[in-house]
């Protein structure tokens, strides 16, 4: 039997960092640069997230969700949501390879309607660990169903040592791990 050669190299778990785009039709391209550290009206304000203020808008879009052959699952959510202050989305990417990995990629982005200079914060993050480290922090040893759960995976992924999570990851060499603040200054209008 001759040996077999695989003739496209592909990514099988369907694994994005996809950020979102902008409409070609638009004047200006936006300009994203780093985020100052330092500045506070850089960073997305979780505590503002965090109020009970009335939501005038919310979404839920799933972009894609596939089983990888009855080996885990792939999958992109978008969460939009619209304050009298702000807007809020974040894109997440979940996948799950069972019994190899846990991967999740996040995108949020926020505007806030009452800031003196007009502009969106850009957060982008990425976080990966072998599946039996995050298997370790089942709430119950026998239930595997909150490994089927983007949002438990997050939490878990996130609350591991940046070290782990961040940096070594499964060992996969996956260039997603690490988080970036970028932000775009928007236009001023003249009314």
């Amino acid at each position: 039997m001759p040996p077999t050669v695989a003739t496209k190299s592909y990514d099988w778990t369907y694994t994005t960092m996809y950020t979102g785009h902008q409409e070609s039709g638009q004047a200006e391209p936006v300009a994203w640069s780093a985020a100052d550290p330092e500045d506070p009206s850089n960073a997305i304000p979780m505590a503002e997230l965090s109020r009970p203020d009335p939501i005038l808008f919310y979404a839920e879009i799933p972009l894609f969700e596939d089983e990888l052959h009855d080996n885990g699952s792939s999958s992109v959510l978008v969460r939009i949501r619209v304050m009298p202050t702000c807007f809020f989305i974040l894109s997440r990417f979940t996948l799950r390879v069972d019994n190899v990995l846990f991967r999740t990629y996040d995108t949020r982005i926020y505007h806030s309607f009452a800031s003196s200079t007009p502009l969106i914060v850009r957060e982008k993050a990425g976080w990966e660990a072998p599946y039996e480290r995050v298997q370790r922090y089942l709430p119950k040893r026998e239930d595997m169903t909150p490994l089927t759960d983007p949002t438990f995976i997050a939490k878990i992924l996130t609350e591991l040592p940046k070290q782990v999570s961040q940096r070594e990851g499964a060992k996969t060499g996956w260039r997603g791990m690490g988080s970036r603040v970028e932000i775009a200054r928007l236009p001023v209008s003249s009314a």
